[in-house]
Protein backbone atom coordinates (compact mmCIF):
# COMPACT_ATOMS: atom_id res chain seq x y z
CA UNK A 1 0.00 0.00 0.00
CA UNK A 2 1.36 3.41 -0.89
CA UNK A 3 2.18 6.07 1.67
CA UNK A 4 -0.81 8.14 0.55
CA UNK A 5 -3.07 5.14 0.81
CA UNK A 6 -1.90 4.52 4.37
CA UNK A 7 -2.27 8.23 5.08
CA UNK A 8 -5.94 8.20 4.18
CA UNK A 9 -6.62 5.06 6.18
CA UNK A 10 -4.97 6.79 9.15
CA UNK A 11 -6.92 9.99 8.46
CA UNK A 12 -10.16 8.04 8.35
CA UNK A 13 -9.35 6.31 11.61
CA UNK A 14 -8.38 9.61 13.21
CA UNK A 15 -11.60 11.29 12.07
CA UNK A 16 -13.59 8.41 13.49
CA UNK A 17 -11.59 8.54 16.69
CA UNK A 18 -12.34 12.23 17.05
CA UNK A 19 -16.02 11.54 16.59
CA UNK A 20 -15.86 8.65 19.07
CA UNK A 21 -14.14 10.66 21.74
CA UNK A 22 -16.61 13.52 21.49
CA UNK A 23 -18.22 14.49 24.78
CA UNK A 24 -21.77 13.66 25.74
CA UNK A 25 -24.33 16.36 26.34
CA UNK A 26 -23.84 16.15 30.09
CA UNK A 27 -20.10 16.61 29.73
CA UNK A 28 -20.50 19.54 27.35
CA UNK A 29 -22.62 21.28 29.97
CA UNK A 30 -19.94 20.92 32.64
CA UNK A 31 -18.28 24.33 32.45
CA UNK A 32 -15.98 23.41 35.33
CA UNK A 33 -14.38 20.50 33.44
CA UNK A 34 -10.64 21.12 32.97
CA UNK A 35 -9.43 21.98 29.50
CA UNK A 36 -7.95 19.00 27.62
CA UNK A 37 -4.14 18.88 27.51
CA UNK A 38 -2.38 20.20 24.40
CA UNK A 39 0.72 18.65 22.82
CA UNK A 40 3.93 20.66 23.05
CA UNK A 41 4.13 21.23 19.27
CA UNK A 42 0.50 22.43 19.18
CA UNK A 43 0.56 24.89 22.08
CA UNK A 44 -0.03 28.60 21.51
CA UNK A 45 3.03 30.74 22.15
CA UNK A 46 2.11 34.44 22.40
CA UNK A 47 4.86 36.58 20.96
CA UNK A 48 6.20 33.73 18.80
CA UNK A 49 3.18 32.44 16.86
CA UNK A 50 2.93 33.30 13.17
CA UNK A 51 0.61 36.27 12.56
CA UNK A 52 -0.30 35.65 8.90
CA UNK A 53 -2.15 37.82 6.42
CA UNK A 54 -5.91 38.09 6.73
CA UNK A 55 -8.14 38.34 3.67
CA UNK A 56 -11.86 38.18 4.33
CA UNK A 57 -12.66 35.00 6.25
CA UNK A 58 -9.28 33.40 5.43
CA UNK A 59 -5.91 33.64 7.10
CA UNK A 60 -2.86 33.09 4.85
CA UNK A 61 0.44 31.97 6.40
CA UNK A 62 3.42 32.40 4.03
CA UNK A 63 6.84 31.02 4.95
CA UNK A 64 10.26 30.21 3.51
CA UNK A 65 12.38 27.39 4.92
CA UNK A 66 16.06 27.21 3.93
CA UNK A 67 18.19 24.26 5.02
CA UNK A 68 21.69 22.95 4.47
CA UNK A 69 22.31 19.22 5.03
CA UNK A 70 25.49 17.22 5.28
CA UNK A 71 24.66 13.69 4.11
CA UNK A 72 27.41 11.09 4.38
CA UNK A 73 25.61 8.54 2.14
CA UNK A 74 23.33 10.19 -0.40
CA UNK A 75 22.68 6.93 -2.28
CA UNK A 76 22.18 4.85 0.89
CA UNK A 77 24.59 2.15 -0.30
CA UNK A 78 27.31 0.11 1.38
CA UNK A 79 29.95 2.20 -0.39
CA UNK A 80 29.31 5.75 0.83
CA UNK A 81 29.13 8.94 -1.25
CA UNK A 82 28.85 12.13 0.81
CA UNK A 83 27.54 15.53 -0.24
CA UNK A 84 26.10 18.83 0.95
CA UNK A 85 22.48 19.49 0.02
CA UNK A 86 20.72 22.88 -0.09
CA UNK A 87 16.93 23.15 0.04
CA UNK A 88 14.68 26.19 -0.49
CA UNK A 89 11.04 25.62 0.42
CA UNK A 90 8.59 28.51 -0.02
CA UNK A 91 5.06 27.67 1.12
CA UNK A 92 1.71 29.32 1.76
CA UNK A 93 -0.79 27.74 4.12
CA UNK A 94 -4.34 28.98 4.57
CA UNK A 95 -7.27 28.33 6.87
CA UNK A 96 -10.79 29.65 7.27
CA UNK A 97 -12.43 31.11 10.37
CA UNK A 98 -16.01 30.11 9.51
CA UNK A 99 -18.32 29.50 12.44
CA UNK A 100 -19.45 25.96 11.47
CA UNK A 101 -17.48 24.55 8.55
CA UNK A 102 -13.73 24.74 8.01
CA UNK A 103 -11.32 24.72 5.08
CA UNK A 104 -7.53 24.68 5.18
CA UNK A 105 -4.72 23.80 2.83
CA UNK A 106 -1.29 24.57 1.49
CA UNK A 107 0.70 25.03 -1.68
CA UNK A 108 4.44 25.14 -2.02
CA UNK A 109 7.55 24.04 -3.88
CA UNK A 110 10.97 22.76 -2.83
CA UNK A 111 14.18 23.21 -4.76
CA UNK A 112 16.86 20.62 -3.91
CA UNK A 113 20.47 21.16 -5.02
CA UNK A 114 23.49 18.90 -4.43
CA UNK A 115 26.97 20.45 -4.41
CA UNK A 116 28.78 17.51 -6.09
CA UNK A 117 26.10 15.01 -7.14
CA UNK A 118 24.32 17.55 -9.32
CA UNK A 119 22.48 14.81 -11.25
CA UNK A 120 20.30 14.41 -8.15
CA UNK A 121 19.04 18.02 -8.31
CA UNK A 122 15.26 18.22 -8.51
CA UNK A 123 12.14 20.24 -7.66
CA UNK A 124 9.31 18.97 -5.50
CA UNK A 125 5.85 20.52 -5.27
CA UNK A 126 2.63 20.03 -3.35
CA UNK A 127 -0.84 21.55 -3.27
CA UNK A 128 -3.83 20.37 -1.33
CA UNK A 129 -6.80 21.23 0.82
CA UNK A 130 -9.07 19.59 3.38
CA UNK A 131 -12.57 20.73 4.27
CA UNK A 132 -14.84 19.72 7.13
CA UNK A 133 -18.55 20.32 6.62
CA UNK A 134 -21.07 19.92 9.41
CA UNK A 135 -24.32 18.10 8.57
CA UNK A 136 -26.24 18.96 11.68
CA UNK A 137 -25.23 18.46 15.30
CA UNK A 138 -24.15 14.81 15.01
CA UNK A 139 -22.72 14.35 11.50
CA UNK A 140 -19.94 15.78 9.37
CA UNK A 141 -18.10 15.10 6.14
CA UNK A 142 -14.33 15.55 5.70
CA UNK A 143 -13.13 15.92 2.09
CA UNK A 144 -9.47 16.09 1.05
CA UNK A 145 -7.69 16.51 -2.25
CA UNK A 146 -3.93 16.66 -2.77
CA UNK A 147 -1.28 16.65 -5.50
CA UNK A 148 2.38 15.90 -4.73
CA UNK A 149 5.33 15.91 -7.11
CA UNK A 150 8.28 14.14 -5.51
CA UNK A 151 11.58 12.58 -6.52
CA UNK A 152 12.97 9.20 -5.53
CA UNK A 153 16.73 9.67 -5.21
CA UNK A 154 17.11 6.00 -4.20
CA UNK A 155 15.27 4.19 -7.02
CA UNK A 156 14.63 0.47 -6.54
CA UNK A 157 14.01 -0.34 -10.21
CA UNK A 158 17.09 -2.41 -10.96
CA UNK A 159 18.80 0.39 -12.87
CA UNK A 160 22.55 -0.12 -13.09
CA UNK A 161 23.33 3.60 -12.80
CA UNK A 162 20.36 5.99 -12.89
CA UNK A 163 21.43 9.42 -14.04
CA UNK A 164 19.14 11.13 -11.58
CA UNK A 165 16.11 10.81 -9.35
CA UNK A 166 12.89 9.24 -10.63
CA UNK A 167 9.99 11.69 -10.44
CA UNK A 168 6.49 10.59 -9.49
CA UNK A 169 3.31 12.68 -9.60
CA UNK A 170 0.70 11.57 -7.07
CA UNK A 171 -2.96 12.57 -6.92
CA UNK A 172 -4.97 11.67 -3.82
CA UNK A 173 -8.64 12.32 -3.11
CA UNK A 174 -10.69 11.09 -0.19
CA UNK A 175 -13.88 11.59 1.78
CA UNK A 176 -14.89 10.53 5.30
CA UNK A 177 -18.43 10.59 6.72
CA UNK A 178 -18.74 10.66 10.54
CA UNK A 179 -21.97 10.21 12.48
CA UNK A 180 -22.99 9.80 16.12
CA UNK A 181 -26.33 8.37 17.28
CA UNK A 182 -26.65 8.24 21.06
CA UNK A 183 -23.78 5.91 22.07
CA UNK A 184 -23.21 4.59 18.55
CA UNK A 185 -20.47 6.22 16.49
CA UNK A 186 -19.91 5.45 12.81
CA UNK A 187 -17.43 6.42 10.13
CA UNK A 188 -17.13 5.54 6.44
CA UNK A 189 -14.10 6.56 4.35
CA UNK A 190 -13.10 6.17 0.71
CA UNK A 191 -9.85 7.26 -0.94
CA UNK A 192 -8.28 7.13 -4.39
CA UNK A 193 -4.54 7.43 -5.07
CA UNK A 194 -3.00 7.59 -8.55
CA UNK A 195 0.75 7.52 -9.26
CA UNK A 196 2.22 8.68 -12.59
CA UNK A 197 5.98 8.09 -12.99
CA UNK A 198 8.24 10.02 -15.33
CA UNK A 199 10.94 8.13 -17.26
CA UNK A 200 14.35 7.62 -15.71
CA UNK A 201 17.73 7.61 -17.46
CA UNK A 202 20.67 5.24 -17.19
CA UNK A 203 23.91 6.31 -18.90
CA UNK A 204 21.84 8.84 -20.87
CA UNK A 205 19.40 6.22 -22.17
CA UNK A 206 15.71 6.73 -21.22
CA UNK A 207 14.26 3.92 -19.10
CA UNK A 208 10.49 3.53 -19.23
CA UNK A 209 8.82 3.68 -15.80
CA UNK A 210 5.20 3.57 -16.99
CA UNK A 211 4.84 -0.02 -15.76
CA UNK A 212 4.65 1.45 -12.24
CA UNK A 213 1.74 3.76 -13.06
CA UNK A 214 -1.53 2.84 -11.41
CA UNK A 215 -4.09 3.56 -8.73
CA UNK A 216 -5.12 2.27 -5.33
CA UNK A 217 -8.68 2.41 -3.96
CA UNK A 218 -9.31 2.09 -0.24
CA UNK A 219 -12.61 1.76 1.60
CA UNK A 220 -12.77 1.70 5.40
CA UNK A 221 -15.77 1.57 7.73
CA UNK A 222 -15.85 1.84 11.50
CA UNK A 223 -18.80 1.08 13.76
CA UNK A 224 -18.28 1.72 17.44
CA UNK A 225 -20.16 1.76 20.72
CA UNK A 226 -19.37 4.07 23.63
CA UNK A 227 -19.17 1.76 26.63
CA UNK A 228 -18.17 4.70 28.85
CA UNK A 229 -17.66 8.45 28.35
CA UNK A 230 -13.97 7.78 27.70
CA UNK A 231 -13.93 4.38 25.93
CA UNK A 232 -15.30 3.18 22.59
CA UNK A 233 -15.06 -0.35 21.21
CA UNK A 234 -15.35 -0.71 17.44
CA UNK A 235 -15.40 -3.04 14.46
CA UNK A 236 -13.44 -1.83 11.40
CA UNK A 237 -13.69 -3.68 8.06
CA UNK A 238 -11.76 -2.46 5.00
CA UNK A 239 -11.27 -3.25 1.32
CA UNK A 240 -8.54 -2.23 -1.16
CA UNK A 241 -8.14 -2.57 -4.92
CA UNK A 242 -4.76 -2.01 -6.66
CA UNK A 243 -4.51 -1.66 -10.43
CA UNK A 244 -1.27 -0.91 -12.33
CA UNK A 245 -0.13 -0.79 -15.93
CA UNK A 246 1.99 -3.85 -15.17
CA UNK A 247 -0.76 -6.31 -14.30
CA UNK A 248 1.56 -8.47 -12.23
CA UNK A 249 1.37 -5.68 -9.64
CA UNK A 250 -2.44 -5.94 -9.39
CA UNK A 251 -4.13 -7.22 -6.27
CA UNK A 252 -7.13 -6.78 -4.02
CA UNK A 253 -7.72 -7.54 -0.39
CA UNK A 254 -9.69 -6.90 2.74
CA UNK A 255 -9.23 -6.43 6.49
CA UNK A 256 -11.43 -7.40 9.42
CA UNK A 257 -10.28 -5.46 12.46
CA UNK A 258 -11.64 -4.78 15.91
CA UNK A 259 -10.35 -2.50 18.61
CA UNK A 260 -10.95 0.28 21.09
CA UNK A 261 -10.11 3.93 21.67
CA UNK A 262 -9.83 5.23 25.21
CA UNK A 263 -8.57 7.81 27.68
CA UNK A 264 -6.60 5.71 30.14
CA UNK A 265 -6.32 8.87 32.22
CA UNK A 266 -6.91 12.51 31.38
CA UNK A 267 -3.26 12.66 30.29
CA UNK A 268 -3.01 9.38 28.33
CA UNK A 269 -5.13 8.81 25.21
CA UNK A 270 -4.86 6.24 22.46
CA UNK A 271 -6.38 3.46 20.43
CA UNK A 272 -5.48 -0.07 19.39
CA UNK A 273 -6.93 -2.44 16.82
CA UNK A 274 -6.06 -5.72 15.14
CA UNK A 275 -7.42 -8.71 13.28
CA UNK A 276 -7.18 -10.53 9.97
CA UNK A 277 -5.99 -9.29 6.58
CA UNK A 278 -6.01 -10.98 3.18
CA UNK A 279 -4.46 -9.95 -0.15
CA UNK A 280 -4.96 -11.79 -3.46
CA UNK A 281 -2.59 -11.16 -6.40
CA UNK A 282 -3.25 -11.34 -10.14
CA UNK A 283 0.26 -12.70 -10.72
CA UNK A 284 -0.26 -16.50 -10.76
CA UNK A 285 3.26 -17.09 -9.42
CA UNK A 286 2.54 -15.09 -6.24
CA UNK A 287 0.48 -16.91 -3.59
CA UNK A 288 -2.30 -15.13 -1.74
CA UNK A 289 -1.27 -13.50 1.50
CA UNK A 290 -3.25 -14.34 4.63
CA UNK A 291 -2.03 -13.09 8.00
CA UNK A 292 -2.81 -10.91 11.00
CA UNK A 293 -2.56 -7.13 11.12
CA UNK A 294 -2.66 -4.49 13.85
CA UNK A 295 -2.27 -0.82 14.61
CA UNK A 296 -1.96 1.34 17.72
CA UNK A 297 -1.40 4.98 18.66
CA UNK A 298 -0.72 6.42 22.09
CA UNK A 299 -0.13 9.96 23.32
CA UNK A 300 1.00 10.79 26.85
CA UNK A 301 0.89 14.40 28.05
CA UNK A 302 3.47 13.73 30.76
CA UNK A 303 3.65 17.39 31.78
CA UNK A 304 2.65 20.66 30.08
CA UNK A 305 6.27 20.74 28.84
CA UNK A 306 6.64 17.11 27.68
CA UNK A 307 4.59 15.09 25.19
CA UNK A 308 5.34 11.44 24.33
CA UNK A 309 3.83 9.77 21.25
CA UNK A 310 4.08 6.13 20.18
CA UNK A 311 2.67 4.04 17.33
CA UNK A 312 2.78 0.49 15.95
CA UNK A 313 1.53 -0.99 12.70
CA UNK A 314 1.50 -4.25 10.69
CA UNK A 315 0.36 -4.07 7.08
CA UNK A 316 0.99 -5.16 3.49
CA UNK A 317 3.56 -2.98 1.71
CA UNK A 318 3.92 -1.86 -1.91
CA UNK A 319 4.57 -4.29 -4.77
CA UNK A 320 8.25 -4.52 -5.64
CA UNK A 321 9.74 -3.40 -8.95
CA UNK A 322 9.64 -6.95 -10.28
CA UNK A 323 5.99 -7.57 -9.48
CA UNK A 324 6.79 -10.03 -6.71
CA UNK A 325 4.62 -10.25 -3.62
CA UNK A 326 4.85 -7.08 -1.51
CA UNK A 327 6.34 -7.52 1.95
CA UNK A 328 4.46 -7.67 5.22
CA UNK A 329 5.93 -4.91 7.36
CA UNK A 330 5.92 -4.42 11.13
CA UNK A 331 6.82 -0.89 12.24
CA UNK A 332 7.15 0.83 15.61
CA UNK A 333 7.95 4.45 16.46
CA UNK A 334 8.44 6.68 19.50
CA UNK A 335 8.73 10.48 19.72
CA UNK A 336 9.19 12.97 22.54
CA UNK A 337 8.78 16.75 22.40
CA UNK A 338 10.09 18.80 25.32
CA UNK A 339 9.72 22.55 25.75
CA UNK A 340 13.07 23.60 27.26
CA UNK A 341 12.03 27.25 27.21
CA UNK A 342 8.88 28.94 26.02
CA UNK A 343 10.53 29.46 22.63
CA UNK A 344 12.75 26.35 22.41
CA UNK A 345 11.60 22.77 21.71
CA UNK A 346 13.78 19.67 21.82
CA UNK A 347 12.47 16.69 19.85
CA UNK A 348 13.75 13.12 19.71
CA UNK A 349 12.40 10.17 17.77
CA UNK A 350 13.19 6.58 16.93
CA UNK A 351 11.68 3.91 14.72
CA UNK A 352 12.14 0.25 13.87
CA UNK A 353 10.64 -1.83 11.07
CA UNK A 354 11.06 -5.36 9.77
CA UNK A 355 9.74 -6.43 6.37
CA UNK A 356 9.21 -10.06 5.46
CA UNK A 357 9.45 -10.78 1.73
CA UNK A 358 8.11 -14.09 0.42
CA UNK A 359 9.14 -14.13 -3.26
CA UNK A 360 12.10 -14.43 -2.92
CA UNK A 361 12.12 -15.10 0.81
CA UNK A 362 14.17 -12.76 3.02
CA UNK A 363 13.91 -10.24 5.88
CA UNK A 364 14.87 -6.58 5.78
CA UNK A 365 15.38 -4.43 8.87
CA UNK A 366 15.36 -0.62 9.17
CA UNK A 367 16.28 1.56 12.15
CA UNK A 368 16.16 5.33 12.62
CA UNK A 369 17.10 7.68 15.45
CA UNK A 370 17.01 11.47 15.40
CA UNK A 371 17.21 14.47 17.68
CA UNK A 372 16.79 18.17 17.01
CA UNK A 373 16.17 21.66 18.40
CA UNK A 374 13.77 24.37 17.23
CA UNK A 375 14.45 27.89 18.47
CA UNK A 376 11.95 30.71 17.89
CA UNK A 377 13.71 34.06 17.70
CA UNK A 378 10.46 35.99 17.24
CA UNK A 379 7.20 35.76 15.27
CA UNK A 380 9.06 35.97 11.97
CA UNK A 381 12.14 33.79 12.37
CA UNK A 382 12.88 30.25 13.59
CA UNK A 383 16.09 28.28 13.63
CA UNK A 384 16.43 24.49 13.52
CA UNK A 385 19.20 21.95 13.77
CA UNK A 386 18.96 18.17 13.83
CA UNK A 387 20.87 14.93 13.52
CA UNK A 388 19.50 11.70 12.07
CA UNK A 389 21.02 8.24 11.69
CA UNK A 390 19.53 5.39 9.66
CA UNK A 391 20.53 1.72 9.41
CA UNK A 392 19.33 -0.90 6.95
CA UNK A 393 20.12 -4.60 7.13
CA UNK A 394 19.26 -7.40 4.71
CA UNK A 395 19.35 -10.79 6.40
CA UNK A 396 20.12 -12.55 3.09
CA UNK A 397 22.24 -10.13 1.06
CA UNK A 398 24.81 -8.36 3.25
CA UNK A 399 25.92 -6.18 0.31
CA UNK A 400 22.66 -4.23 0.71
CA UNK A 401 23.44 -3.30 4.32
CA UNK A 402 24.18 0.38 4.86
CA UNK A 403 23.96 3.27 7.28
CA UNK A 404 23.41 6.96 6.73
CA UNK A 405 24.01 10.10 8.84
CA UNK A 406 22.46 13.50 8.17
CA UNK A 407 23.14 16.81 9.93
CA UNK A 408 20.69 19.61 9.12
CA UNK A 409 20.72 23.35 9.86
CA UNK A 410 17.77 25.51 8.86
CA UNK A 411 16.20 28.94 9.05
CA UNK A 412 12.50 29.58 8.59
CA UNK A 413 11.11 33.03 7.87
CA UNK A 414 7.37 33.57 8.18
CA UNK A 415 4.86 36.41 8.14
Amino acid sequence: MSFTGRFYLSAAALSAGLAMSGTTGAQAADVDAPAPPVAVNEQLRPGYDQVGIRSGSFLFLPSLLSTVTFDDNVYATRSKTSDVVFRQSPMVQFKSDWSRHSLEGEFGVEGVEYVRQSKLNHINARIGAVGKFELGSSSNVVIESRFVRSADTLPQTGLASPDGPITVNTWTDGATFNHRQNRWVMSAAASWTYNLYENAKSFGVPVDQSFRNGYILNFTDRIGYEVSPSTVVFFQPGYNLRRFQNRSFNSEGYKLYGGFSTELTRLIVGEAYGGYLFQDFDNPTVPSLSTYGFGARLRWFATPLLTVSASANRDVGDPSSTGAAPPVSNSFSLQTDYSIYHNMIWSTSGSYSVSKHTSPSYYEYSYMASTGLTYMFNRSLQGTMSFQRQWKENATLALNNNNRNQIVFGLKGQF
